[in-house]
């Protein structure tokens, strides 16, 4: 009788419903976790167990369990149960109640029987009931905390910045050298001062500055053709004019560099002539004029090919 007792409580934990042949059955319902957020208390998953007296009929769960145990015949364990509800009515007709082992209590009334557990908030699971306490935090603690990852933030900013300031004048530097240096187009053209982004006047040169176009003038010391009279004195012999203005596509420390960039040239259809050497520097114009405007028109159309071209005037 004992054993049948304790497995009662056993058998209802794993089964939605355990039969006692002739009296009613315990039966099982899962419920949710629930969360008193007044109260501050929490639920964890349950199984709510009632009795019903309407469900009477033996299902074999009670006497298949005890004759498995047992090592008996199912009549035998069959037997066992009936005799061990017997005893269950005779203590409930006498005292009122039937402790269950570990399981509750299920006590008479007039209109049948109510059924109370012993641990109402434990659950299935093994999770008791419990009240959450609130998180309070220092006020003053947490403002300190605030303003520590405000400073974190702002110093974090600022190293950002730094680091971009540092980059930057590298990054527009190389960014001058792909861009306007040439270092892409020819590499004959190029020299080290090409990748000077400060352009660094050469003494005997002088620097103009034109509305439209780069003009770099040098001043050499020569005398101009003049007009000289002739044997008749009748009219001054004309003396041809010399070409000072000078569409200038390169410059060069090695002059057969300079003399392979004028046979270029001359095959694209140009006049182009080594016009000036000094200073280690071979000058190659595209071509040489005698009026400044035809020069700077040359050099606008020319600037579209040439874009480093520049214009260059002899006095």
């Amino acid at each position: 009788m004992f054993e049948i007792n304790r497995k009662i409580g056993k058998l209802a934990a794993e089964h939605d419903c355990v039969v006692l042949p002739g009296l009613g059955a315990f039966v099982s319902r899962p419920l949710g976790a629930q969360v008193d957020l007044e109260r501050n208390f929490f639920s964890p998953p349950a199984r709510t167990v009632s009795f019903n007296m309407s469900v009477s009929k033996d299902d074999g769960l009670l006497s298949n369990e005890l004759a498995h145990a047992h090592e008996i015949s199912h009549s035998e364990a069959a037997q066992r149960v009936d005799e061990f509800v017997d005893k269950v009515k005779a203590e409930l007709n006498t005292n009122g109640l039937f402790t269950f082992d570990d399981f509750g209590v299920l006590r008479k009334k007039e209109n049948g029987y109510a059924f109370t557990p012993l641990h109402p908030e434990e659950s299935a699971l093994g999770l008791p009931s419990f009240y959450l306490k609130p998180l309070v935090r220092d006020i003053k603690e947490a403002q300190n905390i605030d303003n520590e990852e405000v400073a974190t933030k702002e110093a974090s900013q600022w190293r950002r910045i730094a680091i971009v300031l540092l980059i930057l004048p590298f990054a527009l530097y190389l960014f001058w050298i792909v861009a306007f240096s040439g270092i892409l187009s020819d590499e004959r053209n190029i020299n080290l001062s090409s990748l000077n982004p400060i352009r660094i006047p050469e003494k005997s040169t002088i620097y103009e500055a034109r509305p439209a176009q780069h003009v770099i003038e040098e001043v050499v010391r020569k005398e101009n053709p003049v007009e000289v009279a002739d044997e008749s004195g009748d009219e001054p012999a004309k003396v041809r004019l010399k070409k000072n203005y000078f569409v200038v596509a390169g410059c060069f420390r090695n002059e057969m560099n300079a003399q392979s960039f004028v046979s270029e040239l001359k095959k694209e259809g140009f006049n182009a002539e080594i016009f000036d050497q000094k200073n280690g520097l071979y000058r190659v114009s595209l071509a040489a004029y005698e009026d400044e405007k035809d020069a700077r028109r040359m050099l606008f159309n020319i600037q579209r090919a040439y874009k480093d071209a520049w214009l260059y005037r002899r006095l």
